[in-house]
């Protein structure tokens, strides 16, 4: 009797990616980890289920104290994906029992943009700037040097001279003002980043349940119905939330501190822009249960209802 073999099914492996919230821990440990307390209070189950990465480039590459912080994490209900911050075998042997160490991250940020705010053209002209203004200062250096020599006699009189008047300061260094204006530049440039709108957004036509987590960290997020007590939703620009918020709405959480959070109705568990957040505790009664919006002032949340 013949007999056949099944076709022997191939493992495919596959590279991803995937979005992760970073901890950076500061030490001294225990008082970070007070602070990391008093905001998982002020919001419950916060990192239940959540994907972390933990920066650990402020730690001392010491194996105790990374365990210790480690495990401190995870009995705070921390899901730990792995470690960033430090060189893959920086660790060595001391990397035992620890969760891996990531390499290839990159933080999602406003100034991520920056490559494409300041383009290679306007540096390069930055820069011939600088080597004109350079070269103007060698010439005028060397026409001081063959002028009248009387002119350097009387300098020399000048300064020995105990009632001569102190000489001029001297004229401004053209090509340190250059300089100045490549950096002014530059800063305008990530001041531009940091506030430019994000491009993208996401429109979610349905309500969130309790339980889900929408995160879009490239733009806005427009949600067409309520978010229910226990979800959330996260964005790197504005949320629009047309109905009833009493989750938590995380804006600007790529750095964007122009991003605001609308709602029709507000009962949120946690409000947050650019990290700066109010919990439901903190909420102003005059606002809770109507329509809300929320932004910053310097580095106060703001609430008025409309």
């Amino acid at each position: 009797m013949q007999q056949t073999t099944p076709p022997q099914r191939s493992i495919r492996f596959t590279g991803r990616s995937f979005m992760a919230f970073v901890l950076t821990p500061i030490p001294p440990i225990q008082e970070w980890l007070a602070d990391f307390d008093s905001f998982a209070k002020r919001s419950p189950g916060f990192f239940v289920g959540r994907p972390v990465v933990v920066d650990i480039s402020q730690m001392p590459a010491s194996r105790p104290e990374l365990v210790h912080m480690v495990t401190e994490l995870k009995r705070r209900h921390v899901t730990i994906m792995g470690l960033d911050g430090r060189a893959p075998g920086e660790l060595g042997a001391d990397a035992r029992g620890l969760p891996p160490i990531l390499t290839g991250g990159k933080e999602i940020t406003a100034l991520t943009q920056l490559a494409d705010t300041i383009q290679a053209s306007d540096i390069a002209k930055l820069a011939e700037q600088v080597s004109a203004a350079a070269s103007t200062d060698k010439t005028a250096e060397a026409k001081d040097e063959t002028a009248d020599p009387s002119s350097s006699t009387a300098s020399v009189d000048a300064s020995t001279d105990d009632t001569a008047a102190s000489p001029p300061a001297p004229a401004p260094d053209a090509a340190a003002s250059a300089v100045s204006a490549v950096a002014e530049a530059a800063l305008a440039a990530v001041e531009k980043a940091i506030d430019a709108p994000d491009a993208d957004t996401l429109i979610i036509d349905h309500p969130v349940r309790s339980g889900q987590s929408v995160v879009h960290l490239t733009g806005d997020i427009v949600v067409i119905g309520s978010v229910a007590s226990g979800s959330e939703v996260v964005a790197s620009g504005s949320i629009h939330i047309y109905g009833a918020l009493r989750g938590r709405a995380i804006a600007g959480s790529a750095g964007n501190r122009n991003a605001r959070i609308f709602t029709t109705q507000l009962n949120a568990e946690l409000v947050a822009i650019n990290g700066l957040y109010k919990t439901a505790d903190d909420l102003n009664p005059k606002c809770v249960g109507r329509a809300v919006q929320a932004w910053l002032d310097g580095d106060s949340l703001k609430m008025s209802a409309f």
